[in-house]
This record gives C-alpha cells, structure tokens and sequence, in this order.
C-alpha cells in the first residue's frame, strides 16, 4: 500500500486515490525542500459495485444495501448498483427481480456480481369453465353428466341443478367431450381465458342408422367387407366401420344432426350418401348399393 513520487518540487499539493474497494477524500499535503514526507490516507468509504444477471444476460432488478439491523441504507433498481457506504459496518445485499428466487448474501468491498435463478414458486394466471347441462329435448337439467378434456387432465361432475364449474385450468384451446348415461356424447372446442368462459352443452338420446350394402340391381349380392365412414354437418369423421359377411353396418350412440356417409369396396365405384338427418333417439335404416367399378 505504500507509494513514492520523486523530483517534486517543494510546494503545496493534492493527493487523490482511487481503488475498486474504497473510496478517498483528496489529501492536502505540503513537500518540502530536500527531505522525505510521509503521508497516511485512510479510506472514508467502502464501495459496493457490480451488476445483476441471469443465464448470461443482465437482469432489471431491485438492489437493496441492508446494514446489520436490516435496514436499508442505500437501493437502486436496475441491472448495475454501485454503493458508497461507510466502512466501519457489515453489509448484506438484497437483490429482488419478477420471475427470480431472491437472493441475500453478505457482501465485502469491491465488485460484486450477483447471478439469479428462475423461480420455482412463479403463479401462472389460469382461468375457469362453467356452464350447465340440459336434456335436449325437454330441457331439464342433467345431474352425473361427465366434462371431460380431451387433451388435458382435468373434468367435473354436473350437480342436481345440471351445473358444473372447473378451476385453475390454463389458459387455451380444449376439447372438451360431454357425456351422461342414457344419452349421446357431445363434443366441442372451447377456448379457455383468465377471464373464465361459460359453456353451455345439451345432450340427446343416443340415434343410430344401419343398413346392408349390397351390389346394385342385384340386392342377394350382399357386399361383405365394404368401408362406411359417417362424417358430421363440419365435415368431420365421426366414424368408419367395415360391413359383416352380410353386408351390414351399424353406426351407433350419435347425437342429432346431419351426416353423410362415404362408402368404397374393392372392385366397386365410391359411393355417398346423403342427407341422413337424425332426431335424439332416432333409428334411422339406410341401405346402400354399390356400382361395379
């Protein structure tokens, strides 16, 4: 810690000192003619400096100076701090920032640069889904009836009033499957927000539509192994199924609406039927002939 300067002309001067650790007033000093004069500077202060990061980068946060009594006595928010404090006390450096684990630790003079870690404990917002369901037809209330997700785990339970509510769901698109013994399942997409949505189902008695494929203009000629698929009013496929040996089909448990019916079979042209329009509870028969290809 010791310095020297050389050749200086007798005279009134000005020492200063800068260091990481400490901070220094400006000594006033006198040199004089032919003759060594010692000089002691004490540090007044002690500095606290450095920035704040995480995986890298720097990181916005709130930095806190805490003496022994934990009280604050300097702060700063940011991503660097630099603190002159009086060196005659033991410190500890508080630093906060959103979506971080806090961290406290005792600090000496100098640089100190302080590294965050995601927080564990970081709340995601989520929202709910509510609603009621009712009997199509009579519009009664439905108790026991079933909301399930799709692609997600959570469900609930209709009350004797038809009434569901689910909590803490994440906020997004779900699809969300209704279904109650005794009745036709429902589905649908529904988009879930932190604000919660309200989604009301009704549910039908299950219809069915069935029948024999057989060729054309030649009704003994029953067609075994031809393939059905039952698409709904949204184009979407409900269902395939492939005829017995006797050329029958059945598609069951649906709920009311449209639908078409697409049917192919090795060594014949494609066929469609449509409208095929279903009542709750409806037992539609619908036989289909099929052309040589």
């Amino acid at each position: 810690g010791t310095f020297n300067f050389s050749d200086v002309p007798p005279g009134n001067y000005a020492v200063s000192v800068e260091t990481a650790r400490f901070a220094y007033d400006d000594q006033d000093i006198e040199v004089t003619a032919n003759g060594t004069d010692d000089v002691t500077i004490d540090p007044d202060r002690g500095i606290v400096t450095g920035d704040v990061t995480a995986g890298g980068n720097t990181v916005n946060a709130t930095v806190e100076l805490l003496n022994t009594s934990n009280e604050t006595v300097n702060s700063t928010t940011g991503s660097e701090f630099d603190f002159d404090v009086p060196i005659d006390g033991s410190y500890t450096l508080r630093v906060n920032a959103e979506g971080y684990d806090q961290v406290e630790r005792s600090v000496e003079f100098g640089e100190e640069s302080v590294a965050l870690e995601s927080s564990s404990e970081t709340t995601e917002s989520t929202g709910s889904l509510s609603g009621t369901v009712i009997n199509t037809t009579s519009k009664d209330p439905i108790e026991g009836a079933t909301i399930e997700a799709v692609d997600a785990e959570f469900s609930a339970t209709t009350d004797s009033n038809g009434t569901y509510e689910i909590d803490g769901i994440s906020p997004g698109e779900y699809t969300i499957v209704v279904s109650a013994d005794g009745y036709a399942d429902t589905e649908r997409t529904v988009e879930v927000t932190t604000e919660g949505v309200e989604e009301d189902f009704e549910l039908g008695a299950p219809a069915s539509v069935s029948g024999v494929v057989t060729e054309e203009n030649n009704e003994s000629n029953t067609l075994g192994n031809a393939t059905l698929t039952l698409l709904n009013s949204d184009n979407e496929e409900v269902e395939t199924v492939t005829t017995d040996p006797d050329g029958a089909y059945t598609f069951d448990s649906l709920e009311e609406g449209g639908y078409r019916i697409e049917v192919s079979r090795e060594g014949y042209q494609d066929e469609t039927v449509r409208p095929i329009n279903l009542s709750p509870g409806q037992s539609l028969t619908r036989d289909i002939s099929l052309s040589p290809a």
